[in-house]
C-alpha cells in the first residue's frame, strides 16, 4: 500500500468517527426521584432543550428549573427568577426575556417553578358561633382558611432554597433574586425569614427585584408591605400599571420603603414589555440588567450552602 493511501483511509477513519460522534444524542438527564410537582411541568420540560431542564428536589418531588449558563464571558453572579401563579417559566413577556437577556449579558439564570398561590386582599374572620350552636358555619369557614393557608408564601420557601443550592453547585455564590407577582411575595417572605445573621449585605443573596407585586396571599399573615423596611439587602420595585390595584398597592410599599437608608430601597413604573424578547430588550429586562450590574455583578462572596 502506498503512502499516499495510507494516509487518505487514515484521514477517512478520523473523518467517520467524528461524524459519529457528532450524531451521538447528548446524555440524558440523571431520572427524577419522585413524581413531579404537577403533570404541567412534565409536558412543558418535554417541548424544552434538555441542557436547560432541571429538576430540583424539594420535599420529596421534583420541582421544575430552567438553568441558562452565561453567553460568554466572566460570569457576574447568577439570578433565580420566580414566576408568579399560574404563570408558566417560559412566560415570553417577563420570565423568557429576563431569562435570555440576563444570560446573554454573562449571568446564570435559574427559573424555578413555585406552589399555586391566590393573591387577594387579606381574608375576613371565620364567624364567631352563637352560644348553644355547634355549627353554624364557623367550622367550614375555619377549614377554607386551612386550606388556603397551606398554599400560603411559606411553601415556596423550600423552593427557593433548592434553587440557591443549585446556583452553588454551579460555584455561584452571589445571587439575586428577581420574582414576579406572586413570586415576588416568596422572595420577599425568604429574604426576611433568614436570620438577622444571614440576611446581611455580605451574604449569597445580593438583592431582590420584585415586578408587579401583590401585597398579600391567601393564607399569608401580613402584607409584604409590612416586610419592606425589614429588607437589608438592596431592592427594586417595579410596577407595570396593567391593574387598577398596583399604583395603590405600589404607594404602600413605597411608604414602608422610606424606613429603610437612602438607596436601598427604588421604586419605578414601568409601561406594558414587548410581547416577545426576541425583538428587542425592552425597557423592563434593561432596567433590571443595569440594577443587577450596578447591585449584585461581580461580588466576591465566601462559598456556603444556602440556606
Amino acid at each position: 500500500m502506498t503512502m499516499p493511501l495510507r494516509l487518505y483511509l487514515a484521514a477517512s477513519v478520523l473523518v467517520a468517527g467524528a461524524a459519529s460522534l457528532a450524531q451521538e444524542p447528548a446524555p440524558a438527564p440523571a431520572a427524577a426521584k419522585g413524581p413531579p410537582q404537577s403533570l404541567a411541568d412534565q409536558q412543558l420540560a418535554e417541548q424544552l432543550p434538555a441542557r436547560e431542564v432541571r429538576w430540583l428536589e424539594v420535599n420529596g418531588r421534583q420541582v421544575l428549573a430552567l438553568h441558562r449558563k452565561p453567553s460568554g464571558g466572566k460570569p457576574k453572579g447568577g439570578v433565580l427568577i420566580l414566576p408568579g401563579s399560574h404563570q408558566p417559566p417560559t412566560s415570553p413577556d417577563t420570565v423568557d426575556a429576563l431569562r435570555h437577556t440576563l444570560s446573554e449579558n454573562n449571568w446564570h439564570t435559574l427559573v424555578i417553578t413555585l406552589p399555586e398561590t391566590t393573591a387577594t386582599r387579606r381574608p375576613p374572620p371565620a364567624p364567631i358561633a352563637a352560644a348553644g350552636d355547634d355549627n353554624d358555619g364557623g367550622d367550614e369557614a375555619a377549614q377554607a382558611t386551612e386550606l388556603t393557608a397551606a398554599d400560603a408564601t411559606p411553601a415556596g420557601l423550600p423552593h427557593i432554597a433548592a434553587g440557591l443550592r443549585f446556583l452553588n453547585q454551579q460555584g455561584i455564590f452571589n445571587i439575586a433574586i428577581v420574582g414576579y407577582g406572586t413570586g415576588a411575595v416568596h422572595g420577599i417572605e425568604y429574604i426576611t425569614s433568614l436570620p438577622p445573621a444571614t440576611n446581611g449585605a455580605l451574604q449569597q443573596v445580593r438583592g431582590i427585584v420584585i415586578i408587579n407585586p401583590r401585597n398579600h396571599l391567601i393564607g399569608n399573615q401580613r402584607d409584604i408591605a409590612d416586610a419592606i423596611d425589614e429588607l437589608s439587602v438592596p431592592a427594586l420595585d417595579l410596577f407595570l400599571g396593567v391593574d387598577y390595584r398596583d399604583p395603590r398597592e405600589a404607594s404602600a410599599r413605597l411608604y414602608a420603603g422610606r424606613e429603610l437608608p437612602q438607596g436601598q430601597y427604588t421604586q419605578t413604573e414601568l409601561p406594558r414589555t414587548a410581547p416577545n424578547w426576541q425583538q428587542q430588550e425592552d425597557r423592563l429586562t434593561k432596567r433590571v440588567r443595569g440594577w443587577l450590574d450596578k447591585h449584585a455583578a461581580g461580588h466576591t462572596v465566601i462559598g456556603r450552602p444556602a440556606n
